[in-house]
């Protein structure tokens, strides 16, 4: 008897959480009037960003931009999923601008002339909001120059403004080890269900499940509690052989 892992589904979305900046003083002694308070819905999965790009033979430097204003600074900045293009590096705060990101990209070779390339991390407000972020951008080579455009944020048929995904991370026989993984650090909850078999819920969004010993194709789905910022579903089939 064994088991077969037969499908898989992720529901996927990204959130941001606005901050709003301090008023600041010009060389008169003027204090300028603070920036109007953010809402979620004004930078949602990062469309408060902006992005220019310089080349040099076939190194791109891609500047990413907090475009609300420089009462922000990144932390925790990881650029992931590179498509035509190697990272070579991610510096924050290049040239003094903490709301600033220096991404350094090589691309694959002299005729590569499209890319992308995913921003995540988080923009925190000097009045201690914290946001996560979490964007795509595409770049088109056209000789020397550069166009780095934004791609629109996930269209799925959920609420959900979050990601999270099943990963089987062990097993024997007809136990399997099982870990709920996401891009948000601290969700509000995390939920496991079968439809067979016994679930042991374990700490660290583990859990570890038994299948039934008779012959047929089961079903574990995982639910997220992001909040205020909705749920994210992920499920997993397997198939128990006789």
């Amino acid at each position: 008897m064994g088991i077969k892992s037969k499908a898989k589904k992720a529901a996927a979305a990204g959130v941001t959480v606005a901050t709003s900046g301090l008023s600041s003083c010009n060389d008169n002694g003027v204090v300028d009037p603070p920036p109007p308070p953010l809402e979620c819905s004004d930078v949602d999965q990062g469309q408060s960003l902006e992005a220019t790009a310089e080349r040099v033979d076939r190194v791109l430097s891609v500047t990413v931009r907090h475009a609300l204003g420089a009462d922000a600074y990144w932390f925790d900045v990881r650029v992931t999923n590179p498509q035509g293009a190697v990272i070579v590096s991610v510096v924050t705060s290049p040239n003094g601008r903490p709301d600033d990101v220096l991404v350094t990209l090589l691309l694959q070779s002299d005729t590569t002339s499209t890319g992308s390339f995913t921003v995540e991390g988080t923009l925190a407000g000097y009045s201690n909001q914290h946001c996560a972020v979490l964007r795509t951008f595409t770049f088109t080579v056209d000789g020397q120059n550069v166009v780095v455009s934004q791609r629109k944020g996930h269209s799925l048929p959920l609420v959900a403004r979050e990601r999270a995904w099943i990963v089987m991370v062990g097993g024997d026989q007809r136990e399997v080890e099982l870990e709920a993984r996401t891009e948000y650090r601290d969700p509000h909850g995390v939920s496991w269900s079968v439809t067979g078999g016994s679930l042991v819920i374990n700490p660290n969004q583990k859990a570890r499940w038994l299948l039934p010993e008779e012959a047929g194709l089961y079903q574990v789905q995982v639910v997220v509690d992001y909040g205020q910022n909705g749920l994210a579903v992920d499920t997993m089939a397997f198939e128990v052989l006789g």
